[in-house]
C-alpha cells in the first residue's frame, strides 16, 4: 500500500501562470512553487525561517488590559461590537471615550514611546521570499507544456514543446538536505535558454538593501539577503549558493561563464540535441546556528555532477519511500483516496522536524507581503497545519507544533501577567509572530482576547498522550505549557467570576465583538468547552507524571466552577445549545446591521448552526465536549442542528469556502450523520484545481465558486481532506476504537498503521458485507475498547495464541502488552 501515492500524480498539460496553481516541491523546510509560461520556468523559492519580525510597537503601550476593558464598559457604555478590525474608527467614534486614551498607527521607520495610547501595526514585517529561480527559453503564446509532479518521491518531471526541439526539466528538493537539484535536457534542434538565480529588491520596504551578489568561481556563486537589525530583533541573513552547469558538452573544453548582476547570478547558453545539464542551489540562514550562513549555502549546495543528481535523488526517494510507509489507506473511492495522498504530499513540503513552523502562508510566500495576515494566527488556523497528525501516525509533524509553542512561551506568559494580572501562567493571543522579543508583540485588542485559545493548545497538546502514551514526550514537550494554562485559568475565574458564575469578557473566536453589558461575551462555548479541558488535561497529564498533587487539587476545585452548557428543543422541535449566554438575546452588528434591527428567532437558530465562530458542530470537533455517538442529550441536540445544515452552501456565515472553519465537517462524520456524506465528498473534492493540486476555495467546473485574493494563505486547509476521509475509516475519541463509522456500508475500504488513542496502532480491510481483517498492535498495553457493530465474534490471536475478550452492550473489550500484535479472523 505504500506505493498507492505514486497513483496520483499532480499533472499539468498547459500553461501555468498563476501561483496559486504552481506545483509545489519541498522538504518540510525548504520549498519551491514552480510555474510554467510560455517563455519561462519560474520557482519561486520559500524556507520556513525567514522571516522579517521587525515591528515598531509596544505591546504594554498597545494593550487594553482586562481590567481596563471591564472598567470602561462599566463606566463609560462602551461597545466595540462591529465585526471588523478597525480599531481606528471605533475609538475615534466611541462616545464617552475618557480623556488619553486614543488610537495611532505604528510606523517601521521610526520607533516612538506612546505612553498613554493603543498601537496598532499593519505592514512591514512578514515571511519573506527566499528568491526565485527563472529558466528563460524559446517558448511563444502557443507553447505547450506538460508537467507531472510525482508524489512518491518529489519530483517534477517536465516537458516545453518548442515546435522543432523538446527542453525536459525535472527538479526536486531533497528530503532531508536543503538542496535543489534540477536537470535539464533537449531533444531536436539548438535553442538558447537563460538561467535566472536571484533575490529580488523587497518592494514592501524600500529601505532594506539590496542583495549582495558575489562568484565563487566561473559557474557558481552566492546571493546574501540582509535584513537589519531593528526595534530590538538582531539582524538577519540568508544565503542562496548556485553552481551553473560548467560546459552543455562534458567532451567540450568551452566553459559558460556565469555574469553576477545587480541581484542576481545569470548564464546564457545554448543546448544542442542530446545535451544534458544540471543546477544545484542550497539555502542556509542565521537562524539554523552555524557560524558562516553563506559558506553553509555552498556546502549544501555541493558539487555539480549528473552523478550526484541521481544519488540525491536515489537518497531522497528511499526518504520519501520512508515517509510513506507511516500509514496507508486504499477505499473504493479512488477520488476521495487521491485527495489523502495529495494532502498528505502538500503537508509534507510545509513542515519538518527541527524547522521552524509554517506560517499561514505555508514556507513558500509568492509576494514579500501577504495581503492576508501573513503570520501566525493563535486560533483555528495554525492548529489545523497539526490537526492531522496522530491519526495519521505523522508525530514529527507534532514535534514541529510543540516546538512552536516552546518558542512563543515567553510571549504567552508576558500576555498572561500584562493583559490580566496573572503571574505563572500563560495566555495565547492569535497576534504573535516569531522572532519578535515578547515586548514587541502585537496584541489585538478584539479577536486575541478569546479566552479559549490558551485551553485549546492544551488539549492538542495532551492528545498526543492520548494517542502515544509517551511520558517522555509529555514531559518534556506538552506538561509545562498544560500546567501553565490551568494555572492561567484557575487564577481567572478567581479573580474575575462573579456570584453568577459567568466566564467573561471573551470573544467567541473572532465575533461578536463587545458589546454592551457584555452581553454575547459571556459564558462563550468556546470558553466553557476548553476551560474544562485545560483542567481536565492538567490534571490527567500531572497524574501521569506524578507531580503537582497541591496544584491538581486546586484545578479540580477550579473545574467544579465552569458552567454547563444549556441547550433544548423549541416549540416546533428545533434543536438548539447557548453558544454564549442569552444567545437568543444579545445585539451586536452583524455584516453593518444590528440583529435587534433584523435577527429574529429562526435567523438566530440558522445562525446557531452555521456560523463558524464555535457554533454547529464545534462542541464535537474540535472541543471533544461530546465524542459524537452518544445517544440523546446534548449530543442529539447538536445532531439535529447540522441535520439542517447545508454543508456546501450554508447560511449565515461569511465563510470564504466550506472547508475553512476547523469545525467544517469532522462533527458531521463523528455524529455519524451519514445522509451527510455526499456532500462532504463533494466540498472536498470541488477543493481542487483540474490538475489535482488542493484548491483553498471551493473549485468547480473550472471556475473559483468563492474567490478571495488571500487565496494562498488557507493552504492549512489541506487538513479537512486527510482528517475527514481518515476519521470515516477510524475514530478513537474517548479511548474506543470505531472501525469504518463512516464509510458507506457497501464500498470496500482498507487502511494500514492509522494511530488510535490508547497507544494502538490499527490496520483494517472491509468489503460491502463487513469486516475481513483487523490487526492491532499496542505500543503501551491495556485494555483495548472496540465499538463492536459486526454480526459475527472474532477469534483474537496473537503469535498463535488465543486472546480472551468480552463483548458487552456492542463494546468488544481485552487487554493488550505493549509490543505485541493482536490479529482478529473472522
Amino acid at each position: 500500500m505504500k506505493y498507492i501515492a505514486e497513483k496520483y500524480p499532480i499533472i499539468t498539460d498547459r500553461i501555468v501562470t498563476n501561483p496559486h496553481e504552481g506545483l509545489i516541491i519541498g522538504n518540510g523546510d525548504f520549498a519551491a512553487n514552480v510555474t510554467f509560461l510560455s517563455h519561462e520556468i519560474i520557482l519561486y523559492l520559500g524556507k520556513n525561517d525567514i522571516w522579517d519580525s521587525r515591528i515598531d510597537n509596544n505591546a504594554k503601550n498597545q494593550t487594553l488590559t482586562q481590567d481596563d476593558l471591564i472598567r470602561y464598559e462599566r463606566d463609560y457604555g462602551f461597545e466595540w461590537p462591529e465585526n471588523c478590525d478597525n480599531i481606528l474608527t471605533r475609538f475615534a467614534n466611541w462616545e464617552g471615550k475618557p480623556e488619553g486614551v486614543d488610537v495611532v498607527f505604528g510606523s517601521l521607520a521610526e520607533e516612538k514611546e506612546r505612553c498613554g495610547k493603543l498601537v496598532l501595526w499593519f505592514g512591514g514585517f512578514g515571511l519573506r521570499r527566499a528568491g526565485r529561480i527563472r529558466i528563460r527559453h524559446c517558448g511563444f503564446s502557443n507553447t505547450k507544456i506538460y508537467a507531472k509532479l510525482n508524489i512518491k518521491n518529489g519530483l517534477l518531471e517536465s516537458t516545453v514543446d518548442l515546435g522543432r526541439s523538446k527542453l525536459h526539466f525535472s527538479a526536486f528538493i531533497h528530503k532531508e538536505l536543503n538542496t535543489l537539484a534540477m536537470k535539464m535536457s533537449l531533444e531536436g534542434d539548438t535553442t538558447a535558454i537563460q538561467i535566472f538565480v536571484e533575490k529580488e529588491p523587497d518592494y514592501a520596504d524600500p529601505t532594506m538593501p539590496l542583495p549582495k551578489v558575489e562568484l565563487l568561481t566561473d559557474h557558481s556563486g552566492t546571493i546574501t539577503q540582509l535584513i537589519p537589525g531593528k526595534f530590538d530583533t538582531p539582524d538577519f541573513s540568508w544565503s542562496i549558493a548556485s553552481s551553473f552547469p560548467e560546459t552543455v558538452d562534458k567532451n567540450s573544453n568551452d566553459k559558460i561563464p556565469v555574469l553576477d548582476m545587480a541581484y542576481a547570478l545569470a548564464q546564457s547558453l545554448r543546448l544542442n540535441d542530446g545535451n544534458e545539464i544540471t543546477l544545484f542551489t542550497g539555502i542556509s540562514t542565521d537562524r539554523e546556528n552555524y557560524p558562516d550562513t553563506r559558506e553553509r549555502a555552498i556546502r549544501i549546495m555541493g558539487e555539480n555532477t549528473i552523478e550526484r543528481y541521481n544519488r540525491l535523488l536515489a537518497e531522497s526517494e528511499k526518504l520519501w519511500e520512508k515517509y510513506w510507509e507511516s500509514s496507508s489507506i486504499e477505499i473504493e473511492d479512488k477520488e476521495l483516496e487521491s485527495v489523502w495522498y495529495r494532502n498528505l504530499y502538500g503537508f509534507a513540503c510545509h513542515m519538518k522536524r527541527g524547522a521552524q513552523a509554517p506560517s499561514l502562508c505555508a514556507n513558500v510566500p509568492i509576494d514579500d507581503n501577504c495581503d492576508f495576515h501573513s503570520r501566525y494566527t493563535w486560533n483555528h488556523n495554525v492548529q489545523k497545519w497539526f490537526a492531522a497528525a496522530l491519526p495519521v501516525n505523522r508525530l514529527e509533524w507534532y514535534d514541529v507544533f510543540a516546538d512552536l509553542i516552546r518558542q512563543h512561551m515567553p510571549t504567552f506568559e508576558y500576555f498572561s501577567e500584562m493583559i490580566f494580572g496573572i503571574k505563572g501562567g500563560v495566555y495565547c493571543d492569535l497576534s504573535s509572530i516569531p522572532y519578535a522579543p515578547p515586548h514587541r508583540a502585537i496584541v489585538n485588542n478584539k479577536w486575541g482576547r478569546a479566552l479559549c485559545h490558551t485551553g485549546w493548545l492544551s488539549l492538542m497538546l495532551w492528545q498526543h498522550w492520548e494517542f502515544t502514551h509517551d511520558t517522555e514526550w509529555l514531559r518534556k514537550n506538552a506538561y509545562d505549557y498544560i500546567k501553565k494554562a490551568a494555572v492561567f485559568y484557575s487564577e481567572y475565574l478567581k479573580k474575575y467570576q462573579k456570584e453568577d458564575g459567568d466566564i467573561y469578557p471573551s470573544m467567541r473566536l473572532e465575533e461578536p465583538g463587545w458589546c454592551k453589558g457584555f452581553v454575547g461575551n459571556r459564558n462563550n462555548v468556546t470558553d466553557i468547552v476548553m476551560f474544562r479541558k485545560a483542567f481536565e488535561c492538567a490534571i490527567s497529564a500531572s497524574e501521569v507524571l506524578g507531580v503537582d498533587e497541591e496544584e491538581r487539587e486546586d484545578w479540580a476545585q477550579a473545574l467544579k466552577k465552569v458552567p454547563e452548557i444549556e441547550y433544548g428543543w423549541t416549540e416546533d422541535n428545533q434543536g438548539w445549545y447557548a453558544f454564549c449566554k442569552d444567545w437568543d438575546k444579545f445585539d451586536s452588528v452583524i455584516r453593518g446591521k444590528r440583529l435587534s434591527e433584523f435577527a429574529d428567532m429562526e435567523w438566530r437558530l440558522e445562525y446557531a448552526r452555521t456560523n463558524r465562530w464555535g457554533c454547529g458542530g464545534w462542541l464535537v470537533y474540535p472541543g471533544e465536549y461530546l465524542d459524537g455517538d452518544e445517544d440523546g442529550g446534548l449530543a442529539e441536540v447538536v445532531r439535529d442542528m447540522l441535520r439542517r445544515t447545508n454543508i456546501l452552501r450554508p447560511k449565515g456565515t461569511a465563510t470564504p469556502a466550506p472547508l475553512h472553519a476547523i469545525s467544517a465537517m469532522m462533527p458531521f462524520v463523528r455524529l455519524g450523520l451519514k445522509e451527510k456524506f455526499d456532500e462532504i465528498r463533494t466540498a472536498l473534492l470541488n477543493h481542487r484545481f483540474d490538475n489535482g493540486l488542493y484548491c483553498s476555495v471551493s473549485y468547480a467546473e473550472g471556475q473559483l465558486l468563492v474567490w478571495v485574493s488571500n487565496n494562498w494563505r488557507m493552504v492549512e486547509n489541506q487538513f479537512q481532506g486527510i482528517m475527514c476521509i481518515t476519521e470515516m475509516l477510524l475514530q478513537s475519541q474517548g479511548n474506543i476504537i470505531r472501525l469504518f463509522p463512516y464509510w458507506p456500508e457497501n464500498k470496500a475500504a482498507k487502511f494500514e498503521r492509522l494511530r488510535a488513542r490508547g497507544g494502538f496502532f490499527v490496520s483494517a480491510e472491509k468489503d460491502k458485507d463487513g469486516l475481513i481483517a483487523l490487526k492491532i498492535e499496542s505500543t503501551a498495553g491495556g485494555k483495548c475498547r472496540i465499538r463492536w457493530t459486526e454480526k459475527k465474534e472474532p477469534v483474537i490471536t496473537e503469535n498463535g495464541a488465543v486472546v480472551p475478550f468480552e463483548i458487552k452492550d456492542n463494546m468488544l473489550v481485552f487487554n493488550t502488552e505493549a509490543g505485541r500484535i493482536y490479529d482478529f479472523k473472522f
